[in-house]
């Protein structure tokens, strides 16, 4: 993780840009690694995008739900490396509070980590990704492929 942030520091730009706000809709489909169905999960939140010189860190926070009755919040970090004006390249890191209703005795927490892209429509982004995920309340994985769209505020 400090190299991380090291590495970001790089890229801190001489002159300050402006942080970018946007309504992020998106959908995930949680699967065991034999691909076996766990939960269809749409979600909404929010995220500010903090361009710098060659990167653009992206932090979120969304709530989703699934068919299954479950829901959670889901905090990501977001490393988007633009390509060119309409595409890039994304690594993240994300964490997720999943519980059965409103039991929050039985809450499972997941942490995950993904790569995939994002296409931008102007200030907008689509981004498709894969995440694979560790269950850390109980044993198990998590295969996670999702989209999302981004719209600036």
């Amino acid at each position: 993780m400090r190299n991380v942030l090291l590495l970001a520091l790089l890229f801190v730009p001489l002159q300050a840009h402006a942080v970018d706000v946007a309504l992020n809709l998106g959908v995930i489909e949680a699967m065991e690694p034999g691909g076996a169905h766990i939960g269809a999960y749409p979600s909404v939140g929010v995220s500010l995008a903090f361009p710098m010189k060659h990167v653009t860190l992206i932090p979120s926070l969304s709530v989703e739900a699934a068919e299954t009755g479950h829901w959670g919040f889901v905090g990501s970090f977001v490393t988007d490396f633009p390509l060119n004006d309409w595409l890039g390249v994304d690594l993240d890191v994300t964490v997720i509070h999943d519980q059965p209703g409103g039991d929050f005795r039985k809450s499972e927490f997941l942490l995950g980590a993904g790569v995939g892209c994002s296409f931008f429509f102007g200030k907008n982004a689509l981004s498709p990704f894969l995440n694979v995920f560790r269950d850390l309340s109980v044993a198990g994985w998590a295969i996670v492929p999702g989209i999302n769209l981004a719209a600036a505020l």
